[in-house]
């Protein structure tokens, strides 16, 4: 059956222009996570236009932060990344970045380095950021990839002009596919395993082996999906 069902659908029908070809040596279960932490943090890498040699501070090492590191790298930035589990530093380095530790001793370095220019967080506490914003370049760019309820320190930044704005891409190919850590679970164990991942995990993106179809984000500013197949003709 052909439907517009969610992701646990066998196919589905999207619009061709959303759809991206996934080359042979990348699985679905590689891609599955890309529309969601991939997607987001690339964009906003995109936004801020990282260039290679720039500090670029990646604020957690979690589900979206592992992925970013390796994104940041391939974009060519110097990666900082902040965790506050000495256990993910390591993989951190791994990852690509050249200095992973505590918000604190991030600071410190890019104090001696010469502030941050590109800032990413992925994390809903705003305490590590608030520490990073102390040391960021002039004109550096921020970009916020998590919520939260907490006000953000907009008067800790030693930079000029705060400018936000909010956009959505379509999803371009990244190099760094490969690189994101999953694990996978059979169709039947679904709603059990969204909650495999807890807040502290390095790992938590769960994906399922239902999917046989490639990327099919609905999503984009103008267009959204058809409730119903009749209504792909109106």
């Amino acid at each position: 059956m052909v439907g517009f069902d969610g992701g646990y659908a066998e196919y589905m029908l999207a619009p061709i222009e959303h759809l991206v070809a996934l080359p042979d040596e990348i699985g679905l279960a590689q891609a599955a996570p890309l529309p969601c932490a991939g997607l987001t943090t690339y964009t906003g890498f995109r936004k801020a236009a990282l260039a290679p040699g720039q500090r670029t501070v990646v604020i957690g090492v979690g589900g979206p932060g592992h992925l970013t590191i390796s994104i940041g790298a391939a974009f060519g930035g110097r990666v900082y990344a902040v965790t506050s589990s000495r256990n993910k530093v390591q993989d951190a380095l791994e990852r690509g970045a050249a200095l992973a530790g505590s918000a604190e001793d991030v600071a410190r370095r890019l104090h001696d380095d010469g502030g941050a220019e590109v800032v990413l967080n992925t994390v809903d506490d705003l305490g590590p950021l608030a520490t990073i914003m102390t040391e960021v370049a002039i004109g550096a760019k921020i970009v916020l990839a998590a919520a939260a309820d907490t006000p953000l320190p907009i008067e800790r930044c030693n930079s000029s002009p705060i400018n936000c704005r909010s956009s959505e891409r379509s999803l371009d190919r990244p190099a760094t596919w490969k690189n994101c850590s999953l694990s996978r679970s059979p169709t039947a164990f679904g709603p059990r395993s969204r909650g495999t991942g807890s807040r502290t995990s390095t790992r938590p993106r769960t994906t399922s082996a239902t999917t046989r179809f490639g990327i099919a984000p609905w999503w984009s500013s103008d267009r959204l999906p058809p409730k119903r197949p009749e209504d792909l003709d109106q």
